[in-house]
């Protein structure tokens, strides 16, 4: 080697008797497919993305882009968690992404709120605002405990179950402004190169209950509020930049990206323990590596198909609006805080525009036409709650397939019978909020073992939580091919 040349960096990747130029072929280029890319690549990596059409052609760039942990796992103890920890990644993931493409994800952390728009329901949201963020780390799996049982965990001084529920804008930092970095022990340790999740007893904000006479300027442009509980641990981001900057920072990366390519098979051979997958068959031929993933949103039941084994992943469609608004929406569109109301959410993004949605249609199967009904019940729902926007002007409408699962929840981890592949599917309406967190899942089970529990490049140890990884398996849904004697 010629003096004063670095050595590679060794792979991080286990080897499981790949030859090719790949450590990891991920089949999907939407942002769970691409945020797992970023993240294995960052920490040496050699990876290969396939994706069949466009990056972001699925869901992803179709989606509002809303990060409400809080609010939309309410039901499911399970889901909190992973979202309120997969939030407090979006910054650090956010800024990496940002400084290796140079280009922005439309990241703002400001929080979001769910408007009261009855005294029925301002009481049901005022009695949430008891609740603490998130349950105690060291409780057996959450899918346990009943839906929106209270859990001790801390939050910030005087919020929650241990002081006042309800409390006046200037008490709860409700001014526009991003969140303080977050602090060591905090919930979520992770520099920008880290790769490991802490679960502790502390550090995520409680929601806050406000009445009406206490709504921050952003909020009481709503005439039919009542109040509106707010979560500050919340935000949203723009998928349709953050698809662009991720394959910006891909290509910036060294990492192959390849649009326009279908899997159509794959090829495997007996392994101790299972198989081994050797190769995907592609339309652009044979693409070896140690590991893969399966990352293609609802196509991954395909996927698993030709593997041999069977996820029960559905399309649920979805359709959402786009509209610019009239001026006297500005101080909303200014606030930068998503809100729920009604029948419908508000997004309100950065370059101005306004997002309304959006509609489940489980129903409608892999179709994704925009419809004039859904059309006019998002309008008017959206005009219901802010009468303002009947002077909106028209932009865009989208429908897009949300990847569901029979029980809401991502499947994430091995395939069942495979020594090297892995599964990230199912994200249904949490793929954005969750892609950091999947990506840090990815990356741990391609480095270590199926414990969870690896060392990479700059972060030491990462341990991902066993509770995480036994009620995010694929084996809850998959029969696993037979396994080799």
């Amino acid at each position: 080697m010629p003096s004063g040349t670095a050595s590679p960096t060794p792979s991080p990747i286990t080897d499981h008797g790949g030859s090719g130029p790949y450590d990891v072929a991920i089949a999907g280029a939407g942002v769970v497919g691409l945020a797992a890319a970023f993240e294995l690549a960052r920490h040496g990596a050699r990876v290969v993305v396939v994706e069949a059409d466009r990056p972001g052609s699925g869901a992803s760039t179709v989606a509002a882009g809303m990060l409400a942990p809080g609010h939309e796992a309410h039901a499911d103890p399970l889901l909190r968690e992973l979202g309120l920890h997969s939030h407090r990644l979006w910054p650090s993931f956010a800024k990496a992404v940002e400084r290796v493409s140079g280009l922005t994800t439309g990241y703002v952390g400001r929080g979001i709120a769910v408007l009261a728009t009855d005294p029925g329901e301002a009481d049901e949201l005022a009695a949430r605002a008891s609740e603490r963020a998130v349950p105690p780390p060291d409780r057996p799996d959450p899918s346990s405990q009943g839906a929106g049982t209270p859990g001790p965990g801390a939050g910030a001084p005087g919020t929650g179950a241990s002081g006042p529920a309800i409390r006046r804008a200037e008490q709860t930092g409700l001014a526009p402004a991003d969140p303080a970095p977050h602090r060591a022990g905090s919930g979520v340790e992770l520099s920008d190169a880290g790769c490991g999740v802490e679960l502790s007893d502390g550090g995520f904000r409680d929601p806050v209950w406000l009445a009406r006479e206490d709504l921050p300027a952003h909020l009481a442009v709503f005439p039919g509020a009542c109040g509106a509980l707010f979560f500050p641990e919340g935000g949203h981001v723009d998928p349709v930049a953050t698809v662009r900057a991720l394959a910006a920072a891909l290509a910036a990366s060294g990492v192959t990206l390849l649009p326009g390519t279908r899997v159509h098979g794959w090829r495997d051979e007996p392994a101790p323990g299972g198989r081994r997958l050797v190769a995907a068959l592609t339309t652009a031929g044979e693409i070896r590596a140690s590991w893969f993933v399966l990352a293609g949103g609802v196509y991954n039941a395909t996927l698993a198909a030709q593997a041999g084994f069977s996820l029960p992943v559905v399309p649920v469609k979805g359709q959402i609006l786009a509209v610019e608004p009239p001026a006297p929406v500005a101080a909303f569109v200014r606030g930068q805080v998503p809100v729920f109301g009604g029948s419908v959410y508000l997004v309100p993004r950065r370059d101005g525009r306004l997002l309304i949605g959006a509609t489940e249609e489980p129903e409608a199967g892999y179709d994704t036409g925009i419809t004039l009904g859904a059309v006019g019940r998002l309008a008017t729902a959206a005009q219901r709650l802010l009468p303002e926007l009947a002077g909106a002007r028209w932009l865009e409408a989208r429908a897009g397939l949300r990847p569901g699962t029979p029980d809401k929840r991502p499947i994430i981890g091995r395939a069942p019978g495979f020594v090297n592949a892995l599964v990230a599917a199912g994200h249904y309406r949490n793929g954005i909020l969750l892609a950091p967190l999947t990506a840090r899942i990815v990356a741990v089970l391609c480095a270590g073992k199926a414990s969870g529990r690896s060392a990479l490049p700059g972060s030491g140890e990462a341990v991902i939580p066993a509770h995480w990884l036994e009620a995010l398996r694929p084996e809850r849904f998959a029969q696993a091919p037979p396994t080799a004697s």
